[in-house]
């Protein structure tokens, strides 16, 4: 897994989100499998003024290519969204509750 939340990564703009719903939703690439491709984007909603807010309405994990979500989820379920990255991945060996990874804030445990 690779954390890719960096200032110098674009933001997507043409993933296609099937539920209108989402229509309007940016979403900001966030972590990579670097085992398979897939990507745990969050996505974000624009404040009036342009910018994003600073919270996430809903995390999805895309195809490698960024062309599909296989998977979303609601605002609430960053720790979800992460470990069904893992378990897609076949990762599903290792023990995901033991990963030293804190999808929250974005750093590793020490």
């Amino acid at each position: 897994m690779t954390l890719i939340e960096q200032e110098d990564v674009p933001v997507s703009g043409d993933m296609a989100l099937t539920d209108g719903a989402l229509a309007g939703l940016v979403q900001v690439p966030w972590i990579l499998c670097t085992r398979c491709g897939q990507i745990l984007m969050r996505l974000h909603a624009r404040e009036t003024r342009g910018d994003l807010a600073y919270l996430a309405t809903h995390y999805a994990i895309t195809t490698p290519d960024r062309t599909a979500v296989a998977h979303l989820f609601p605002d609430d379920c960053a720790e979800e969204a992460f470990t069904k990255l893992l378990q897609m991945c076949g990762q599903s060996s290792i023990n995901v509750g033991a990963t030293d990874f804190e999808p929250g804030d974005g750093q590793a445990k020490r």
